[in-house]
């Protein structure tokens, strides 16, 4: 009578994805992620916003339709680089599957006007009233207090340059330059959408602002910095000086303004990008990326996030890695299959076939039995049922000894317990046997070589036994 051969596997599942249970994603379903500094998270139907779950760096979804649209909350795009990668590739569970077959079975991610309306050439001052209270005055008493002993007369040449300096204040580039600044800052630093659509309102403005008043800015810097030069250097020196170097600061500012409003266009185009495709359903949340799968494709998608850091020339820096995720999207089955080594025990007895000597000292073909006690390497492949239970699922399993003469071939059921990693599987066990070809029992040959040469094995209908097996994920 046969023995019962016993099998202890323990699984070793050869994914490249972590052992996390996979997240089902339903037909009326969507994937809402929700990526922070703290946690990673999400959420999968908007009724229920609080019903939360948090994922680690590696996750499997399963789809039960064959696409979906992925969202994310709004992340700002000056703090954040976003990096979303995504590739197809063949269904990994149907490629463990054949590979399970063909080498086991088959070979046994605003603010003021920048020029005032109308104005051209130089704001007409009344020079007989300048008496201190005026913006050039308040803004350069130096220059004020140097000349008050001469009368400032209209038409006079002192009046003119007093003019030039107004016009270049009325100018507001320094002004203009601060408020290009205080847009990029406050969109770097705007942590909502709601708060970086009213910065982006104030930088077209201004972007506006600046670019239909261009020539004649230029104009105006052009033509004071040429009337400049026409003072005398001995009776207005101090007025030419001033005048100059404060024409040489707006100028720099002005083209640092330009600068800037480049920067500005670029950061608006980012921001402008981020708020596209908004959920109807999810407030504050952007798709990102729709997927579609193929039959037997999956999808890799990568997602990661790098800070980004606003210098003092208000370009920006990428800086480190803050989060990074891999998901693998594919099709949701009924049937997991999971492939592993394992160890079994087999103590089966098997038939053989030997020589030994008669008494005319002559080979003869005998036949006996070969008690088979030895620990056996195997690959298993477990065909887990989901019945949407964390403590019981049903499973197949089918095991195979690759062995070169008479491999082990098992045939099994039982359940596991995925949130043990736990599974219990019994069967019968199968073998291949020797069979004579041309040679009979007791008859002579010349040597072993004669008879191992006559024998073919083949596939035994019977069980040998019945197999008890043990699995464990790790």
């Amino acid at each position: 009578m046969n023995k019962l051969p016993i099998i202890l596997s323990l699984i070793l599942s050869i994914s490249v994805f972590a052992q996390e249970s996979p997240i089902k994603i339903g037909k009326k379903e969507n994937f809402f992620l929700t990526i922070n500094k703290d946690e990673t998270y999400i959420v999968k139907d908007v009724k229920y916003q609080s019903n939360t779950e948090s994922i680690g760096k590696e996750v499997t979804l399963n789809l039960k339709r064959n696409s979906i649209d992925i969202y994310l909350n709004w992340i700002n795009p000056l703090q954040y680089k976003l990096v979303i990668q995504d590739s197809v590739i063949n269904d990994l569970r149907v490629e463990e599957v054949k590979k399970f077959f063909k080498e086991n079975l088959t070979g046994l991610a605003g603010g003021s006007s920048l020029l005032k309306a109308g104005s051209s050439g130089y704001q007409p001052i009344d020079c007989s009233n300048i008496n201190g209270n005026d913006r050039v005055s308040k803004i350069f008493p130096e220059v004020y207090n140097g000349f008050k002993a001469g009368s400032f007369k209209a038409g006079s040449d002192l009046c003119k340059y007093w003019q030039m300096m107004d016009a270049l204040l009325e100018l507001e580039l320094l002004e203009e330059e601060k408020k290009v600044k205080n847009i990029i800052q406050n969109l770097y630093k705007a942590d909502s959408p709601n708060k970086v659509q009213i910065s982006y309102s104030a930088a077209e403005e201004i972007i506006k602002r600046i670019e239909e008043n261009d020539n004649e800015i230029v104009a105006k810097l052009f033509q004071i910095n040429d009337d400049a030069k026409k003072i005398d250097d001995v009776s207005k020196g101090v007025l030419k000086q001033r005048i100059r170097q404060f024409h040489k600061e707006l100028s720099s500012s002005y083209k640092n303004i330009k600068r800037l409003i480049e920067l500005l266009k670029t950061y608006m185009i980012q921001i402008k990008v981020s708020l596209k495709k908004k959920s109807p359903d999810f407030n504050n949340y952007y798709r990102i990326k729709p997927l579609k799968l193929k039959q037997g494709k999956s999808i890799k998608l990568n997602i990661s996030l790098s800070t980004r850091e606003l210098k003092k020339d208000f370009t920006l820096e990428d800086k480190s890695k803050i989060k990074e995720h891999k998901f693998l999207i594919q099709k949701y089955d009924f049937i997991t299959p999971k492939i592993g080594t394992g160890l079994f025990y087999s103590s089966a007895t098997l038939n053989g076939f030997g020589v030994t000597t008669n008494d005319q000292d002559e080979l003869i073909v005998t036949q006996n039995d070969i008690d088979k006690n030895t620990v056996v390497t195997g690959i298993f492949l477990n065909l887990n049922f989901d019945i949407n239970s964390q403590f019981l699922s049903p499973l197949i399993q089918i095991g195979v000894d690759p062995t070169k003469e008479r491999p082990y071939l098992l045939l099994g059921g039982g359940f596991s317990i995925p949130v043990s990693n736990f599974a219990f599987s019994i069967g019968p066990i199968w073998t291949w046997e020797p069979e004579l070809n041309d040679l009979k029992l007791d008859e002579t040959v010349s040597s072993t070589s004669v008879l191992k040469e006559d024998l073919s094995y083949k596939f035994q209908t019977t069980p040998k036994g019945i197999y008890l097996g043990l699995n464990y994920s790790f």
